[in-house]
């Protein structure tokens, strides 16, 4: 009845206990009826090992330095910039309602070589954030995501690249322009 089965599958006779087949771990049944002493695996008793991680763990993968993960993470810090440059701006604001004494104040503080620093880092950090977050509209498009649809056609990410940073590129000239002239 049982032929095509090898001799480790068939049923054999042996106790209750032993034929799991994994004769490796304790059985509590054996061990009582040993007179022997019952394996405690406790938590008290064993140890989980934790691997050692380096501070610079986001740097590298497989011991090379992780440049995409490192772009992404200064990403995220570019965020952090443009924040406090708001917060500075909606500062700004809170002044001009003070009175043009503590606007001019304030606006004398900001021509200080530190802030100038800032302002510099700011807008690397500003520039570097648009032109990524610009960049993934083309990665949605060419995903097969078809965001851009025109009729029953949808537009090739190329044309979604370059109507992008275009409409980037003419709105920093036309503020750059009122700045300049106002």
């Amino acid at each position: 009845m049982l032929r095509r089965l090898s001799q480790t599958r068939r049923s054999r006779r042996s106790h209750s206990t032993d034929q799991s087949g994994n004769h490796n771990q304790p059985h509590e049944i054996a061990c009582h009826a040993l007179g022997k002493q019952k394996m405690m695996l406790d938590s008290e008793t064993t140890k989980t090992y934790t691997r050692p991680i380096s501070k610079a763990w986001w740097l590298r993968d497989r011991g090379h330095f992780n440049r995409r993960y490192f772009m992404f993470l200064l990403r995220e810090l570019t965020s952090v910039f443009v924040a406090l440059y708001v917060v500075l701006f909606i500062y700004e604001f809170f002044l001009l309602t003070k009175g043009p004494d503590a606007h001019a104040a304030f606006r004398e503080t900001l021509s200080s070589g530190p802030w100038i620093a800032f302002h510099v880092i700011a807008l690397l950090f500003a520039m570097y954030h648009s032109w990524t977050w610009l960049g993934l509209t083309t990665k949605m498009q060419a995903a097969g995501r078809g965001l851009v649809k025109i009729g029953t056609k949808t537009l090739p990410p190329i044309i979604i690249a370059l109507g992008s940073y275009g409409a980037w590129i003419v709105a920093t000239i036309v503020i750059a322009y009122l700045f300049i002239t106002l």
